[in-house]
């Protein structure tokens, strides 16, 4: 999405972190070098988090939304407070929870992304927000059936099981046929 709008972007830049800490060996999932409303280079880091805690909740704290949201983005600013400043870095927090809710300030975020490219135009905004949080949406959604997926094969001691839906409903098909003819 970011360079697609415009905004220089390196994934998983490495040495970002030098300047104060030599020895740092943290990567940012992204840096940005012209995002909207920064002065400086933009540090920014993806999380996605899900409701289910391990410890138990109250009701009203189960029903609260963007509580995991919340939670995960305090844990990142605290965790960049002082590294990226240390090294002229803004930073941006970029939040997902499982149940498809999208932090607060990550939608602000994105949507100063959009806004940029889409430069005043009201009708060209509205079509990339709709391109956009559909992209995310599905990749969301797929990410979430692979991690799903992965952790199966893990408790299936890593054995994978391919199903071939097709195959399965032709034999089903053919068995059903077969039955029909015998009476």
């Amino acid at each position: 999405m970011t360079r697609s709008c415009g905004i220089l972007s390196r994934r998983e830049a490495r040495r970002c972190f030098q300047a104060d800490a030599s020895e740092s060996q943290r990567r940012p999932d992204l840096l940005l070098y012209n995002a909207p409303k920064h002065d400086k280079p933009v540090v920014v880091d993806l999380m996605i988090t899900g409701p289910v805690s391990s410890k138990a909740l109250s009701r009203s704290a189960a029903l609260q939304q963007f509580r995991a949201a919340e939670s995960a983005y305090q844990r990142k600013q605290a965790s960049y407070r002082e590294i990226a400043p240390g090294n002229n870095f803004d930073f941006e927090a970029i939040i997902f929870e499982s149940t498809g809710n999208i932090h607060p300030k990550t939608v602000e975020f994105f949507n100063s992304v959009l806004e940029k490219s889409a430069s005043g135009d009201k009708s060209r905004l509205c079509a990339l927000k709709r391109f956009w949080y559909g992209v995310l949406s599905f990749s969301l959604q797929k990410f979430l059936a692979q991690s799903i997926l992965s952790r199966i094969a893990d408790m299936n001691c890593r054995e994978t099981f391919h199903y071939n839906l097709a195959q399965a409903y032709i034999e089903r098909a053919a068995m059903e046929s077969e039955h029909l003819h015998r009476e």
